[in-house]
């Protein structure tokens, strides 16, 4: 086991341990705020919670870039480019595509309307704007995050590319911990997904993309299940 630079030490701290404890507080204000429960703010509007998350994803390719700069890690390098990596994309697309659709169809009609990624749901050209702009954003800063640096690091200290990946897969799981356990799991087979696909193809870039593809479609199902409503949200999320 190797011994990681202080700025890759305090990067581990961040995304091991910082964000999911956001992410775990954030869910309990929000499911408390959706309960109506006494003393919670009132539930926010969906700008302030597109905002605010993308001011989370431009804070976390701020904290990922200076950490990668300490070794000098190159987060849009592509050093080849051929039509197996094109397709190894296209792949994973289809694939995480394809877990969201399990996830949904596992889950009651009220459990698909109560699940709190509905919050991000984009209606108004101002919350499309928000919304395309945090899609972006989560697609370069998760991917230079958790498949680039926090990956590297990992894999320096253990020095096994299994493990690293394993890690840094639960972490971003558990950074996702507002949308509940069972996509949470979803959320934790991707991005062993994004690894395989990151260390397949040699370059960020293409998981950069397939990520912000992935999170723009998914913003499209929301709104139009948003438009097209089949039951009322309850006040609790079960997962």
């Amino acid at each position: 086991m190797n011994t990681p630079s202080l700025p890759g030490v305090l990067f581990l701290l961040y995304i091991l341990l910082f964000l999911p404890f956001l992410a775990v507080r954030s869910a309990r204000q929000m499911r408390a705020m959706r309960a109506g429960a006494p003393g919670a703010p009132p539930w926010p509007k969906q700008e302030q919670i597109l905002a605010s998350s993308l001011f989370m994803l431009v804070a976390l390719f701020v904290v990922a870039w200076l950490a990668g700069r300490e070794v000098r890690y190159s987060f849009f390098a592509v050093p080849h480019l051929h039509l197996e990596d094109l397709l190894a994309g296209l792949a994973a697309l289809v694939i995480s595509l394809a877990l969201s659709a399990l996830n949904r169809a596992i889950r009651s009609e009220g459990e698909r309307r109560d699940m709190m990624v509905h919050a991000l749901a984009p209606r108004t050209r101002r919350q499309w704007r928000l919304y395309t702009a945090t899609a972006l954003a989560a697609g370069i800063a998760e991917e230079a995050a958790y498949r680039g640096i926090g990956m590297a690091v990992l894999w320096w200290v253990f020095g096994n590319w299994y493990v690293a990946a394993l890690i840094c897969a639960a972490a971003f799981a558990a950074a996702h911990a507002m949308q509940g356990w069972k996509s949470g799991v979803t959320v934790f087979l991707m991005a062993l997904l994004m690894h395989g696909l990151v260390e397949y193809t040699d370059t960020l870039v293409i998981a950069m993309v397939v990520h912000a593809i992935y999170d723009m479609l998914a913003g499209w199902m929301l709104a139009r299940e948003e438009d097209n409503p089949q039951v009322p949200a309850s006040s609790s999320d079960t997962g």
